[in-house]
Protein backbone atom coordinates (compact mmCIF):
# COMPACT_ATOMS: atom_id res chain seq x y z
CA UNK A 1 0.00 0.00 0.00
CA UNK A 2 0.97 3.45 -0.98
CA UNK A 3 -0.69 6.45 1.73
CA UNK A 4 -0.60 9.69 0.16
CA UNK A 5 -1.82 13.04 1.05
CA UNK A 6 -2.45 14.71 -2.34
CA UNK A 7 -5.50 16.84 -1.92
CA UNK A 8 -6.12 17.81 -5.60
CA UNK A 9 -8.01 15.60 -8.01
CA UNK A 10 -5.96 16.16 -11.26
CA UNK A 11 -2.56 16.04 -9.48
CA UNK A 12 -3.69 12.77 -7.25
CA UNK A 13 -4.57 11.31 -10.79
CA UNK A 14 -1.36 11.75 -12.59
CA UNK A 15 0.67 10.56 -9.31
CA UNK A 16 -1.50 7.56 -9.51
CA UNK A 17 -1.19 6.76 -13.33
CA UNK A 18 2.86 7.52 -12.83
CA UNK A 19 2.89 4.85 -9.89
CA UNK A 20 0.91 2.31 -12.04
CA UNK A 21 2.65 2.65 -14.77
CA UNK A 22 6.57 2.11 -13.17
CA UNK A 23 5.42 -1.42 -11.24
CA UNK A 24 5.82 -3.45 -14.59
CA UNK A 25 9.18 -2.62 -14.38
CA UNK A 26 9.88 -4.79 -11.12
CA UNK A 27 7.86 -7.52 -11.65
CA UNK A 28 4.66 -6.14 -10.07
CA UNK A 29 1.11 -5.76 -11.58
CA UNK A 30 -0.19 -2.32 -11.82
CA UNK A 31 -2.98 -3.49 -8.81
CA UNK A 32 -0.64 -5.34 -6.65
CA UNK A 33 0.24 -2.29 -5.05
CA UNK A 34 -2.97 0.17 -3.98
CA UNK A 35 -3.26 3.43 -3.56
CA UNK A 36 -4.86 4.95 -0.64
CA UNK A 37 -6.16 8.67 0.38
CA UNK A 38 -5.99 9.90 3.59
CA UNK A 39 -9.01 11.72 4.11
CA UNK A 40 -10.90 13.50 7.53
CA UNK A 41 -14.72 13.30 6.60
CA UNK A 42 -16.63 16.41 8.52
CA UNK A 43 -20.51 14.92 8.25
CA UNK A 44 -23.58 17.28 8.86
CA UNK A 45 -27.09 17.28 8.01
CA UNK A 46 -26.04 20.18 5.89
CA UNK A 47 -23.15 21.35 4.13
CA UNK A 48 -23.10 24.45 6.73
CA UNK A 49 -23.76 22.27 9.83
CA UNK A 50 -20.36 20.01 8.65
CA UNK A 51 -18.41 23.87 7.89
CA UNK A 52 -19.43 24.90 11.81
CA UNK A 53 -17.96 21.53 13.49
CA UNK A 54 -14.80 21.97 11.51
CA UNK A 55 -14.52 25.35 12.54
CA UNK A 56 -15.51 24.38 16.41
CA UNK A 57 -12.37 22.18 15.95
CA UNK A 58 -9.88 24.73 14.62
CA UNK A 59 -11.00 27.10 17.69
CA UNK A 60 -9.28 24.45 20.05
CA UNK A 61 -6.27 24.95 18.98
CA UNK A 62 -3.94 28.47 19.46
CA UNK A 63 -1.85 30.24 16.57
CA UNK A 64 1.19 29.30 18.26
CA UNK A 65 0.08 25.87 17.94
CA UNK A 66 -1.33 26.11 14.69
CA UNK A 67 2.30 27.60 13.36
CA UNK A 68 3.93 24.27 15.36
CA UNK A 69 2.17 22.14 12.99
CA UNK A 70 2.57 23.63 9.81
CA UNK A 71 6.00 24.08 11.06
CA UNK A 72 6.10 20.35 11.10
CA UNK A 73 4.24 19.50 7.53
CA UNK A 74 6.42 21.80 5.47
CA UNK A 75 9.69 20.67 7.59
CA UNK A 76 10.83 24.47 8.09
CA UNK A 77 9.88 26.54 10.75
CA UNK A 78 7.67 29.59 9.28
CA UNK A 79 7.36 31.39 12.48
CA UNK A 80 9.40 34.45 11.54
CA UNK A 81 7.63 34.66 8.10
CA UNK A 82 3.75 37.13 8.64
CA UNK A 83 0.80 35.05 8.93
CA UNK A 84 -0.94 37.49 6.27
CA UNK A 85 1.79 37.16 3.81
CA UNK A 86 2.40 34.73 0.92
CA UNK A 87 3.35 31.19 1.86
CA UNK A 88 6.88 30.99 1.06
CA UNK A 89 8.86 29.04 -1.29
CA UNK A 90 10.57 26.39 0.79
CA UNK A 91 12.80 23.18 -0.37
CA UNK A 92 10.89 20.35 0.33
CA UNK A 93 13.07 17.86 2.99
CA UNK A 94 12.98 14.19 2.48
CA UNK A 95 10.63 13.27 5.34
CA UNK A 96 8.08 15.06 4.26
CA UNK A 97 7.85 16.00 0.68
CA UNK A 98 3.88 14.15 0.74
CA UNK A 99 2.37 16.60 3.24
CA UNK A 100 4.47 19.48 1.82
CA UNK A 101 3.94 19.29 -1.51
CA UNK A 102 -0.09 18.75 -1.05
CA UNK A 103 -0.30 22.21 1.07
CA UNK A 104 1.71 24.43 -0.88
CA UNK A 105 0.47 23.46 -4.29
CA UNK A 106 -3.27 24.02 -2.90
CA UNK A 107 -1.92 27.05 -1.19
CA UNK A 108 -0.85 28.45 -4.69
CA UNK A 109 -3.83 27.09 -6.06
CA UNK A 110 -5.78 28.73 -3.94
CA UNK A 111 -3.73 31.97 -2.75
CA UNK A 112 -3.63 31.36 0.71
CA UNK A 113 -1.76 33.53 3.23
CA UNK A 114 0.22 31.48 5.63
CA UNK A 115 -2.57 32.33 8.10
CA UNK A 116 -4.68 30.58 5.36
CA UNK A 117 -2.71 27.67 5.57
CA UNK A 118 -2.43 27.33 9.03
CA UNK A 119 -6.25 27.70 9.66
CA UNK A 120 -7.16 24.57 6.96
CA UNK A 121 -4.11 22.73 8.73
CA UNK A 122 -4.64 22.84 12.30
CA UNK A 123 -7.81 20.91 12.95
CA UNK A 124 -6.76 18.20 10.45
CA UNK A 125 -3.17 18.09 10.75
CA UNK A 126 -2.40 18.56 7.08
CA UNK A 127 -4.89 15.83 6.25
CA UNK A 128 -7.14 15.89 3.25
CA UNK A 129 -11.02 17.34 4.78
CA UNK A 130 -13.90 16.98 3.09
CA UNK A 131 -17.20 18.39 4.77
CA UNK A 132 -20.83 18.06 3.59
CA UNK A 133 -23.33 15.64 4.37
CA UNK A 134 -22.91 11.97 4.21
CA UNK A 135 -24.15 11.95 -0.19
CA UNK A 136 -21.73 14.61 -0.16
CA UNK A 137 -18.93 12.88 1.47
CA UNK A 138 -19.47 9.32 -0.59
CA UNK A 139 -19.97 11.15 -4.20
CA UNK A 140 -16.54 12.88 -3.45
CA UNK A 141 -14.98 9.28 -2.85
CA UNK A 142 -16.83 7.75 -5.50
CA UNK A 143 -15.18 10.35 -7.90
CA UNK A 144 -11.55 9.82 -6.70
CA UNK A 145 -12.21 5.74 -6.95
CA UNK A 146 -13.69 5.78 -10.23
CA UNK A 147 -11.56 8.43 -12.26
CA UNK A 148 -8.66 6.33 -10.83
CA UNK A 149 -7.15 9.23 -8.17
CA UNK A 150 -7.17 6.26 -5.34
CA UNK A 151 -7.62 2.64 -5.02
CA UNK A 152 -9.31 3.20 -1.53
CA UNK A 153 -8.91 5.87 1.95
CA UNK A 154 -7.23 5.92 4.46
CA UNK A 155 -10.77 7.60 6.72
CA UNK A 156 -9.28 9.55 9.50
CA UNK A 157 -12.37 10.77 12.10
CA UNK A 158 -11.61 14.24 13.56
CA UNK A 159 -12.25 12.84 16.62
CA UNK A 160 -13.77 9.75 18.46
CA UNK A 161 -16.16 8.17 19.09
CA UNK A 162 -19.06 9.88 17.56
CA UNK A 163 -17.37 11.35 14.04
CA UNK A 164 -15.90 7.33 13.45
CA UNK A 165 -19.47 6.21 14.40
CA UNK A 166 -21.07 9.09 11.86
CA UNK A 167 -19.12 7.39 8.76
CA UNK A 168 -19.61 3.95 9.48
CA UNK A 169 -23.54 4.48 10.04
CA UNK A 170 -24.07 7.14 7.40
CA UNK A 171 -21.67 7.12 4.88
CA UNK A 172 -20.97 3.30 4.39
CA UNK A 173 -24.46 2.52 4.15
CA UNK A 174 -24.51 4.89 1.01
CA UNK A 175 -21.32 3.61 -0.45
CA UNK A 176 -23.03 0.25 0.17
CA UNK A 177 -25.79 1.27 -1.76
CA UNK A 178 -23.65 2.19 -4.66
CA UNK A 179 -21.61 -1.01 -5.20
CA UNK A 180 -18.42 0.16 -3.71
CA UNK A 181 -18.02 -1.21 -0.78
CA UNK A 182 -18.18 -4.84 0.36
CA UNK A 183 -21.38 -5.71 2.38
CA UNK A 184 -18.90 -8.72 3.79
CA UNK A 185 -16.04 -9.70 3.97
CA UNK A 186 -14.07 -12.85 2.36
CA UNK A 187 -10.86 -13.40 4.15
CA UNK A 188 -9.85 -12.97 7.77
CA UNK A 189 -6.68 -10.74 6.90
CA UNK A 190 -6.38 -7.45 5.64
CA UNK A 191 -4.30 -8.64 2.51
CA UNK A 192 -7.46 -10.48 1.40
CA UNK A 193 -9.76 -7.47 2.50
CA UNK A 194 -7.44 -5.34 -0.11
CA UNK A 195 -7.99 -8.44 -2.57
CA UNK A 196 -4.45 -8.99 -2.93
CA UNK A 197 -2.90 -12.30 -3.68
CA UNK A 198 -0.61 -13.78 -1.64
CA UNK A 199 3.33 -13.29 -3.54
CA UNK A 200 5.50 -16.40 -3.06
CA UNK A 201 8.31 -16.65 -0.83
CA UNK A 202 11.05 -15.54 -2.66
CA UNK A 203 13.61 -16.90 0.15
CA UNK A 204 11.96 -20.21 -0.08
CA UNK A 205 10.51 -21.72 -3.15
CA UNK A 206 7.61 -24.63 -2.88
Amino acid sequence: MVFAAVQDLDAAKASYRELKKQLPAFGREPDSVKVLRGVMPIIGRSKSEALATLDRLQSFLTPTNALHLVSIRLGHDISGYPLDGPVPDLPFTAGTQGFAKGLIERARRENMTLRDLYNVTAAARGHWVICGTAADIADTLEQWFVEKAADGFNILPPFFPDAFDDFVEQVMPELQRRGLFRRSYSGNTLRSHLGLARPGNRFRPE
